[in-house]
């Protein structure tokens, strides 16, 4: 027998909690059924991108190909994004993320770095009362990967001045501007999906 001191770890509740396949049986089919859901969303947005004629900055098409994927460990809490689109490298980013996020409920963030924050930021400039609202953040901590949102690392816009908002658009090597819908208003979730992809796109590119 064992005689080390915090033998066992395990809590009782731990114990029941591992007990219980159910637990996890519920969460994949949730997660099944978010993908399902997220599915019908990237559809709605192709239609609205091809309603719009929206180009990328560069004149191209914008990449119609969105992504689904999720992964268990962002601050420890299971996730999934759609990206429509998202097109990512080294030096920059042009992405709208449809991210889910447990206990946190399902964000809309417009996310630009690089090139595309050069390119797009004379339009968001131009465009600024589109993005000054009071239910739209504005990422200020030290990464644009970080998706809690916080009163640490996010600010509502409408809290900064419009002198202060022009300075950062100005200045910043990358943006993301985010908006959150709680879980408990998910039957909005088309709504609000196509709502703010269709004003930030139009901030971002008309």
């Amino acid at each position: 027998m064992t005689t080390h001191p915090t033998f066992p770890s395990l809590r009782n509740t731990d114990v029941l909690l591992l007990s219980d396949q159910e637990i996890i049986f519920q969460k994949n089919r949730a997660f099944a059924a978010l993908q399902d859901d997220l599915t019908i969303i990237r559809a709605e947005l192709e239609t609205l991108f091809n309603a719009r004629s929206w180009k990328l900055p560069d004149g191209q098409p914008i990449p119609l190909t969105g992504r689904i994927h999720k992964g268990e460990k962002h601050h420890g809490l299971p996730w999934m994004v759609l990206d429509m689109p998202g097109i990512f490298n080294r030096e920059s980013t042009f992405a709208f993320r449809i991210l889910f996020l447990w206990g946190q409920g399902i964000t809309c963030n417009l996310q630009l770095s690089g090139s595309w924050m050069d390119a797009c930021r004379e339009r968001l400039l131009n465009n600024q009362e589109d993005i000054t609202d009071d239910k739209l953040y504005l990422a200020t901590g030290k990464t644009p990967w970080d998706h809690q949102v916080v009163e640490d690392k996010y600010v509502v816009t409408t809290k900064w001045e419009r002198e202060k908002i022009r300075r950062y658009l100005e200045q910043t090597e990358w943006i993301k501007l985010t908006t959150l819908l709680n879980m408990k208003d998910y039957g909005e979730l088309e709504e609000f999906v196509l709502g703010w992809a269709d004003r930030l796109f139009s901030a971002a590119l008309d």
